[in-house]
């Protein structure tokens, strides 16, 4: 068991819900299978597009084959300059758009299904995760 796995199963066993931020490629496998078998494990893409828009379109491709759909969050992170935020978002959408645009040609999923799931990511995920009300 690697120190990360091992830290991992700690903070899972203490914890109801846990969000990983993930993006070292290297483990990013892990987390993923995580996502996929544990219910309290929730992805979080956060600040992945702003590291690499390549990697996190890579990541989002997997999860979207592993994960619940209900349990990928989309976009976030902790800026405090709105325009840092504006243009965050503005990349995240792209990538997302083009992680879903790949799962739809490859005839994983409809283009119905792709903008469910966009709405999901970007909001009501979020909103469930966090405990948002009707808002």
């Amino acid at each position: 068991m690697t120190f990360i796995e091992s830290n991992i199963k700690t903070i899972h066993a203490e914890i109801e819900k846990m969000t990983i931020i993930d993006s070292h490629e290297h483990y990013v496998r892990e987390a993923i299978l995580l996502g996929k078998t544990r219910g309290n494990v929730w992805m979080n893409m956060c600040f992945t597009y702003i590291i690499s828009p390549h990697f996190a379109c890579n990541a989002l491709t997997e999860m979207l084959e592993m994960v619940p759909w209900n349990k990928i969050i989309g976009f976030g992170g902790d800026y405090t300059v709105v325009e840092k935020v504006y243009g965050h978002l503005v990349l995240a959408r792209q990538v997302i758009a083009k992680a879903l645009a790949i799962k739809v040609c490859d005839g994983s999923m409809t283009i119905e299904k792709a903008v469910s799931l966009a709405h999901h990511m970007l909001y009501q995920n979020p909103k469930n995760l966090y405990k948002l009300g009707n808002r």
